[in-house]
């Protein structure tokens, strides 16, 4: 990254829960924010362990032995392999960080990870992305363009 990211100005230009968008990347890892309202879908990554941070609110990730409940400045890894479901009661605020190319849904729906992702590099999203849609935002990007992080042309 070459400039300064401001996150709460990235945050606003999320348009829905669990669409997260990339801001940039650190060493092959991408760092993300998404806006989480509600209760997601229960999931696990087989490959890499789920960095969650709370930027503001609260989260609580759901495991099937425990409630991980974290406020506003802190975090939790969740294990490789682990399932489990965030939700949050009120609109929160989240920076994840995780390998390049690793779903946001885990092996719970891979292929509908791009379709979720908010590509804001203008500012705004794809046309496709902005209409509302019953089922999945249907949307693609070159491989280019999918690599680059927000806030960059």
């Amino acid at each position: 990254m070459e400039d300064k990211i401001n996150l709460a100005e990235k945050l606003a230009l999320l348009d829905a829960p669990y669409r997260p968008g990339i801001v940039g990347y650190l060493n092959g890892y991408k760092l993300e924010v998404v806006k989480v309202h509600g209760e997601f879908v229960w999931h696990k990554h087989d490959e890499t362990d789920d960095f969650v941070l709370v930027l503001s609110g609260r989260l609580t990730i759901q495991q099937r032995d425990r409630d991980i409940e974290l406020s506003e400045g802190e975090l939790f890894v969740v294990p490789r392999g682990v399932e489990h479901c965030p939700k949050a009661d009120d609109e929160t605020h989240v920076l994840l960080i995780e390998p390049a190319g690793t779903a946001n849904t885990g092996d719970a729906a891979r292929r509908a990870d791009r379709a979720r992702a908010a590509h804001l590099a203008t500012g705004r999203l794809p046309s496709a992305a902005r209409r509302p849609t019953v089922a999945r935002v249907k949307w693609s990007r070159s491989r280019d363009e999918a690599r680059e992080p927000l806030g960059r042309e």
